[in-house]
């Protein structure tokens, strides 16, 4: 707690949903539900790049980054990921500002 009030995280910070972190962690269980819904077309197990690939059949993409929009694809459910890289910077920066003023936290 002493962090959070220290560096001013908020309650709603796109760090603290963790749906994205549940999802990651619990993927194996997710991959067996996905894979039992009978898929059909092109599996793609993970990909970087870009923007989504074109495929002339159904697409699907366990884990996927595109840097055209900073999105995270996990089982075709898209994770923005520009509010969480944003935080992380910010957080970055005030640690910096931290280890300068002898490494001790803001007030």
């Amino acid at each position: 707690m002493q962090l959070r009030q220290a560096f001013a995280v908020p309650a709603d910070s796109p760090l603290a949903d963790r749906e994205l972190r549940n999802a990651i962690e619990h993927f194996d269980e997710r991959l067996d539900k996905y894979l039992a819904g009978h898929l059909v077309g092109q599996i793609i197990p993970d990909h970087v790049g870009y923007s989504v690939p074109e495929s002339e059949v159904p697409l699907h993409v366990f884990k996927g980054f595109y840097v055209e929009n900073l999105t995270f694809v996990l089982l075709g459910q898209p994770h923005e990921m520009r509010p969480i890289i944003a935080e992380l910077v910010r957080l970055h920066n005030l640690l910096i500002d931290c280890d300068n003023a002898g490494l001790r936290l803001p007030r």
